[in-house]
């Protein structure tokens, strides 16, 4: 239970009151793993928060594809803390997907990385 309240107390610090409900309803109807996905929004163009820290939520949830479409998100958008997900132990589980190699790769070659 307390992991769900600090995850809670945090999404309502930097969601929106309606992105806050969705994760109550979605705690409600899943757990902790369904209300994971529901700040991390891969597809969800009004998502304004670090789509790093949602990839990590997706992986969290059990979400390997969509934590992917987060990370190719981050980087589409320059997000900076892309340049850690190589060595971030959250996304172990993807170090050999050809997806998130690629990804890395790109931001290995991008100017000032």
């Amino acid at each position: 239970m307390h992991a769900w309240q600090e995850f809670h107390w945090v999404t309502r610090a930097i969601t929106d009151p309606g992105h806050g409900q969705k994760i109550v309803d979605a705690y409600a109807a899943g757990g902790y793993a369904g209300a994971l996905k529901v700040p991390a929004g891969p597809d969800d163009p009004d998502y304004y928060g670090s789509m790093v820290d949602a990839a990590r939520c997706m992986i969290f949830a059990g979400n390997p594809e969509g934590a992917l479409r987060c990370l190719e998100r981050a980087y589409q958008r320059y997000e900076g803390w892309l340049i850690y997900a190589l060595s971030d132990p959250a996304f172990a589980a993807l170090r050999h997907d050809a997806r998130f190699l690629q990804i890395m790769a790109q931001v290995q070659k991008s100017p000032g990385a």
